[in-house]
This record gives C-alpha cells, structure tokens and sequence, in this order.
C-alpha cells in the first residue's frame, strides 16, 4: 500500500507541474480503493486513469502553447513583412528555434514560411501597382524585396504575369 501511495504522490507532483491542483487527481477514492480493496489491478487502474488525465491536460497546454506561439509569429510577420526579414529573424525575435517556428507556420496555414512572406508581399505590392507613379523598383523596396529581379520572379510566380505587364494589363 505505500508503494501505491508513493506512486499516486509522485504522479500528484508530475500534475502540479501542469498546474492541475492536487484535489483534481487524488480524491478520497484512492485512499478508499486501498482501504477496501487489496488488489493491486484496482489500484493500478486508478494511477492509470490518474495518469491519462495528466497527459491529457499536458497535450491540452502543448496544443494551446503551439497555438500561441504560431498565431505570435504570424502577428510578428504581418507588421514586418515590408522589412527584410527572414525566418531565422522571426524565429529569433520570439525566441525560438527557426526549424520550430517553421513546422508551426506550416501546420498553422499550410503553407511554409518564405511562401507566406511573399504572398504578403505580393498582395500589398498589386495595390502599389495601381500608382503609376512607383517604379518596379520601388515597389519590390516598399514591399521588403532587396532586389528587384527576386521580386519580379516571385510576382510572376504567384500572379502568372511580371508586375509591369500585371500593371499595363489592369490599367486598361
């Protein structure tokens, strides 16, 4: 029996560590399990369900703690995408691994963080192109592109045509 005890104890801190208060997991129905019964399948279905809950509550803080940390990353990208970034930047920024951060953008939106970043790009620089007056040049610079050609290649990607041709075909 103070072996059981022992393990119920030691599952109850492995709990509080999930902030799950001890009265959660241990109730009165173990120390009754004990008394009244001397078999050790009941008390070992007890600790068992005891530690499902854990896990469940842990893989409950996992799911909310990724949710957080993606949705963070994304808020971080959406203010800074007119910048240079990259997704070693971002991972850096909100302390953490770039490998990390860059398996959360992709279960988020399905879509892998350099796609997301120029698809941002892309759509603000369609509505810079309505203004005649900005070159190409200057958009790719106000949309975060240090170079104007990697700018080109990734609107032509995404839009099917180059920017200028994009820029003549809906000025018409």
């Amino acid at each position: 029996h103070a072996f059981i005890l022992y393990i119920s104890s030691c599952i109850a801190q492995v709990g509080m560590e999930y902030n799950i208060h001890p009265d959660e997991m241990i109730d009165h129905h173990l120390f009754k399990v004990i008394v009244e019964n001397d078999t050790i399948d009941e008390m070992k279905a007890y600790l068992h369900q005891q530690c499902k809950m854990i896990m469940a509550v842990r893989d409950s803080e996992q799911r909310k703690f990724k949710k957080l940390s993606a949705e963070a990353a994304i808020k971080y990208i959406e203010a800074n995408f007119k910048k240079p970034i990259s997704l070693e930047s971002v991972s850096s920024e909100i302390n953490m691994s770039a490998s990390y951060l860059s398996r959360l953008i992709k279960q988020e939106l399905g879509i892998n963080f350099n796609t997301y970043l120029h698809k941002l790009r892309i759509e603000e620089s369609l509505k810079l192109l309505k203004n005649e007056d900005m070159t190409i040049k200057e958009i790719s610079n106000a949309v975060g592109y240090l170079s104007e050609h990697t700018f080109i290649r990734n609107f032509k990607s995404l839009m099917g045509k180059t920017p200028n041709h994009y820029r003549n075909s809906n000025l018409i």
